[in-house]
């Protein structure tokens, strides 16, 4: 069996920057991707458009194409991250589920859905949007309508007539309720008033100015902002109860929701925009994931707030590959993150 220097677990922004780095190196490497080149991007729903321009949406080595000032669409990042990998012939092994990594005499053994790889170093980078999150509420069990998260969604058509909550205060939940508000009866349910961020700060975009701000360092994640369009498409559309906003619900009944105020409401449809847990289930918890040569890529705020966006993959990537080849030549590596 053939033994790697390095095995990429995950072909999303962080897995092909990471393989872009680990090819200039003269690193003899492989990624392994469970689906698709470009891991999630692909599964968002259809209206989905970045808060990121394209100037900044970029991987190391390639352009974006098109106009720098534009902002990407889901399917646009998709589409780049296929042919980001193609360009570059970075040697991604598509449909490669990984079940187990475990360590013996110094190599890791990957058990797959496609038979056993070898390597000296693993670099997991499955990023944090692999687990959807939905939070346990009263009554959830005896909920008879359609419960949802917001991963499933794709576009508003079956929904048009349903009475819908959609449950959550960030980007995800607040385009997607205004959006289905077209078409069906909505209220976005949430703990807290949306708090809205300006796209441009001194005729600047925003992300210029977090990549002297926060982007430099770890900022604690305190509740969910949303980064407006131009025009402030979302905040108006909310100002103007399209859809209109309600404190969470307590509880589930059996056909609907209960709001704080003792109210039953029929609900059709309940979707959760409450994002995801980054997990990864191939690896023990504990010492195993410290083992020497396991190194780590796109988590949340892992070197700083821009860890786990295109934005921050391809300067997190270079970090963590010096220190893969730094582990390879048989130096000390502090941290593998």
């Amino acid at each position: 069996m053939k033994t790697f220097d390095a095995v990429v677990i995950g072909a999303g922004q962080a897995g092909l920057a990471a393989g872009y780095y680990l090819k200039k190196e003269g690193i003899n490497f492989c990624i392994l991707e469970a689906k698709k080149v470009g891991g999630s991007w692909s599964e968002y729903y259809e209206s989905l458009t970045l808060f990121t321009p394209k100037e900044y949406s970029a991987l190391p080595g390639r352009p974006f194409p098109g106009n720098k000032d534009e902002y990407p669409t889901g399917s646009e990042m998709s589409a780049y991250l296929k042919q980001y990998a193609k360009a570059l012939s970075l040697p991604v092994h598509e449909g490669v589920e990984v079940v187990s990594v475990r360590k013996e005499e110094g190599v890791f053994t990957l058990e797959t859905s496609k038979g056993d790889y070898r390597a000296k170093s693993v670099i997991v980078s499955t990023g944090p949007f692999n687990e959807p999150h939905i939070p346990h509420i009263e009554g959830m069990e005896t909920y008879r309508g359609e419960l949802l998260h917001t991963h499933e969604y794709r576009n508003p058509e079956r929904f048009a007539g349903k009475r819908v909550v959609v449950v959550g205060g960030g980007a995800s939940a607040v385009q997607i309720a205004v959006e289905l508000a077209e078409v069906a009866d909505v209220t976005l349910a949430r703990k807290r008033p949306v708090r809205f961020l300006p796209r441009r700060i001194l005729g600047k975009d925003l992300t210029f100015w977090s990549t002297y701000t926060v982007d430099l360092f770890k900022i604690p994640m305190k509740g969910s902002w949303v980064i407006d369009t131009y025009d402030k498409k979302y905040e108006k559309a909310l100002k103007a109860h399209r859809p209109p906003q309600r404190n969470m619900f307590n509880a589930f009944c059996e056909d609907g929701v209960v709001w704080g105020n003792g109210e039953k409401e029929r609900v059709d449809v309940v979707m959760f925009g409450t994002g995801y847990k980054p997990t990864s289930p191939f690896l023990e918890s504990g010492a195993d994931t410290c083992e020497p040569g396991l190194f780590f890529l796109g988590m949340p705020n892992q070197r700083n707030y821009a860890s786990a966006t295109v934005r921050g993959a391809g300067r997190d990537a270079r970090i963590i590959v010096k220190k893969v080849a730094q582990f390879l030549k048989g130096g000390t590596v502090r941290a593998a993150r």
